[in-house]
């Protein structure tokens, strides 16, 4: 966890055509940064912010849920 070329492989296939690949690089980037990297927080906002579909929008959020230490917790992913 937390190895940060890794995570930023998997992030650059958030803009990949094909919504099952953005989605897992989402979910894949939430597990894989160390908890609290601004840097992986901010990519996710990205995502967050440019997402043509709702899947990979609801993705990001989750995952940066997780990296901000709140995922799975009531009332965590209402916005």
């Amino acid at each position: 966890r937390g190895d940060r070329v890794a995570w930023e492989t998997v992030a650059d296939m958030m803009v990949d055509p094909d919504e099952l690949v953005q989605v897992g690089a989402a979910r894949a980037l939430g597990r894989m940064a160390e908890p609290g990297d601004a840097e992986a927080i901010a990519r996710l906002q990205q995502a967050q912010k440019t997402a043509t579909r709702e899947p990979l929008r609801l993705a990001a959020r989750d995952a940066e849920a997780r990296l901000r230490g709140y995922f799975g917790l009531p009332g965590a992913g209402a916005a």
